[in-house]
């Protein structure tokens, strides 16, 4: 089932994206005084000691190339300091007002928090399935003249894991409907659903085109 130039991290991707939308002004010309427990000042960006390790943390747990060390932490931190120079800049060219930009966010917020949705979920489920010898048997029996002659004990932990699978898919599906069933639903134009073809994945099939859909 279900972030030549470098390429950037995950955690580059979601840190520009939290900076750009941060309620933080361009950064002012005059001289100031850093506010007490500032570890970085730019402009009026600020980030304490803790935030700073937090941050060196969740690199450290979803990029696996980047190396918890000295010279990395102080490569991080000029990466950090040199983006947000860049976005000070934009937000004073009112880029970030632009209806392109909001679209943009508003796709990476959506498409993340249903990503974390499924993934949560499908591991919850994956938790709970268990799959039976009894199953593993019958699988082994309905394929066995595609596994080139190999026994039932050889493709065992093979078998298992497809089992559990298509377990894990097909619960998966279950939810969908359920979530579908129980969240009205109207669409003014019942053509716009149509489908031509059998459904595929997670989307439950659709009512017919002349049949209204139902308001719950």
């Amino acid at each position: 089932m279900l972030m030549s130039a470098p390429k950037l991290s995950y955690f580059s991707i979601i840190l520009t994206v939290c900076l750009a939308v941060s309620l933080f002004l361009p950064a002012c010309r005059e001289e100031r005084k850093p506010p007490p427990g500032a570890l970085i000042t730019v402009g009026n960006f600020t980030i304490s000691q803790e935030e700073f390790a937090a941050l060196l943390k969740f690199e450290a747990e979803v990029n696996p190339a980047f190396r918890l060390s000295d010279e990395g932490r102080r490569e991080f931190a000029r990466r950090l300091i040199e983006k947000q120079v860049l976005i000070q800049e934009a937000r004073a060219r009112k880029l970030d007002e632009k209806e392109v930009f909001r679209q943009t966010i508003q796709r990476y917020w959506e498409s993340t928090l249903i990503r974390d949705l499924l993934n949560a979920k499908g591991e919850a489920i994956r938790q709970a399935t268990v799959v039976t010898d009894e199953e593993i048997a019958a699988w082994y029996q309905a394929h066995k003249d595609n596994l080139a002659g190999r026994s039932l004990p050889e493709q065992r932990d093979d078998i298992r894991k497809i089992v559990e699978n298509e377990k894990v898919s097909a619960a998966m599906d279950r939810w969908m409907a359920e979530l579908h069933g129980k969240t009205p639903i109207t669409v003014a134009e019942p053509d716009l659903l149509r489908q031509e073809a059998a459904p595929t994945g997670n989307a439950p099939a659709t009512k017919a085109a002349d049949t209204p859909m139902e308001v719950r």
